[in-house]
């Protein structure tokens, strides 16, 4: 494998200002081929973004289910008082076929310089998600929504009866030994004050200023910096942690995940027509001709985007995950030329691996 040319990439990719930063783990088989960094400015941690939803809140209601303490047949009425999702089962959640909108700017009016009231603004997100009709799209087909993921964090808070990074720590971080590397960081108690420690992930229009250490994601901001659509940070190496598990977890030699869990929340159908968007319980796959994964991984990988610049891919099949950490919306999150570059850069490191 010619480490070196991956590198260069990394290097010119800063160089062209697709990102400023990024790091990057490569793995096949479970061993660590190349884990390197790119960019000037030294930090640790990384705004995740939506790569929150497959590691904190699928990986805690897998756990819960296990637990016997929820079951994915239950519908959202079952946890909360609801007129839009009644007969909205939290499989569908997961799966995005809820029939809820993408995105809702529920942060406009409830985010400023100062903090935001999270109280108040999780008792009126959540009930606009379960009871303003103009939130469904009235259509049960797959539509990638935070709305429904904000939900689910919320049914996680009410069956374990604690605040969902508490949640995420006992039921997936500590029993991983990566609390300290993958982690939330409320706005009210911080788990990390030291900003320095965090790579900046935008210059904020709304928030008047540069954000480090606090989360991007306005709605999440808005919820306290905790939510179940976004909200982690964290490092390659633990993203890496959790996939060498649910590796074992698919291998029947997890004693975190069992392997009936780990099929039903992380194997694609692989008969699935690839040209149309399909999730598994909290995992992205590719879709044929669109995926920012590249051309070259099969039926059988899943993963996930994050919107400030963040990814993770696993083919199962060929038995191999490439992790891309970057901070590409710093200062401007319109910029997009990571689209571009994210699809060849992985193909050209199958290339290296599998030739």
């Amino acid at each position: 494998m010619n480490t070196q040319s991956i590198q260069d990439s990394l290097n010119d990719a800063v160089q062209n200002k697709v990102f400023p930063n990024a790091e990057l783990l490569v793995a096949h088989k479970g061993k660590t081929l190349l884990h390197t960094t790119a960019g000037k400015q030294t930090a640790t941690y990384f705004d995740l973004a939506s790569l929150t939803k497959p590691l904190c809140t699928a990986l805690c209601i897998a756990k819960l289910c296990e637990q016997n303490k929820i079951q994915l047949t239950q519908t959202v009425s079952d946890f909360f008082e609801t007129q839009n999702l009644k007969n909205t089962n939290l499989q569908s959640l997961l799966n995005h076929t809820s029939g809820l909108r993408d995105w809702y700017p529920f942060y406009k009016k409830r985010v400023s310089e100062q903090a935001p009231n999270t109280k108040r603004n999780r008792t009126e997100i959540l009930d606009l998600i379960l009871n303003e009709l103009t939130l469904q799209t009235g259509e049960p087909k797959t539509v990638y929504s935070d709305l429904g993921y904000i939900v689910l964090g919320r049914v996680i808070e009410s069956v374990t009866k604690k605040t969902l990074d508490k949640s995420f720590i006992e039921l997936v971080a500590k029993p991983l030994a990566i609390q300290n590397d993958l982690f939330f960081n409320p706005l009210e108690y911080p788990f990390i004050s030291d900003k320095n420690q965090f790579f900046p992930s935008e210059t904020s229009e709304s928030r008047q200023r540069d954000l480090q250490g606090e989360v991007m994601d306005d709605n999440c901001y808005a919820l306290g910096g905790v939510s179940g659509h976004a909200g982690l940070f964290g490092t390659a190496q633990s993203i890496h942690s959790v996939l060498l598990e649910l590796r074992k977890s698919s291998l029947a030699n997890s004693s975190f995940l069992k392997q009936s869990t780990f099929q039903t929340f992380c194997t694609p159908n692989t008969n699935r027509n690839q040209r149309q968007f399909y999730f598994t319980l909290g995992f992205d796959t590719p879709t044929y001709g669109l995926s920012q994964s590249g051309s070259q991984m099969s039926s059988s990988t899943i993963g996930h985007l994050g919107f400030s610049g963040t990814s993770f891919w696993w083919d199962q099949e060929k038995d191999l995950w490439i992790i891309l950490l970057t901070n590409r919306c710093y200062p401007d999150r319109k910029n997009f030329k990571i689209s571009d570059f994210r699809p060849q850069f992985h193909d050209s490191i199958l290339n290296e691996i599998l030739e």
